[in-house]
């Protein structure tokens, strides 16, 4: 399930490691990924329900 979650940031960043960790920060400011106990916990369906389409969405949203 984290090689999904893997996949999903990477696709959305479209590459851009930058971008990845933007994604990342949104995800965890929506509590939909969370460490508890050092355990990597994220709701797949969530996850790919809360980005959005693009980068620039992601961007827009947060910034715009």
């Amino acid at each position: 399930m984290v090689q999904t979650l893997a996949r999903i940031v990477t696709e959305k960043a479209d590459g851009n490691a930058l971008f990845a960790e933007e994604i990342v920060s949104f995800l965890v400011e929506r509590n939909v990924l969370r460490v508890r106990d050092g355990v990597l916990e994220f709701d797949i369906g969530k996850t790919t329900t809360v980005l959005p389409a693009s980068i620039q969405l992601l961007l827009t949203g947060r910034f715009g």
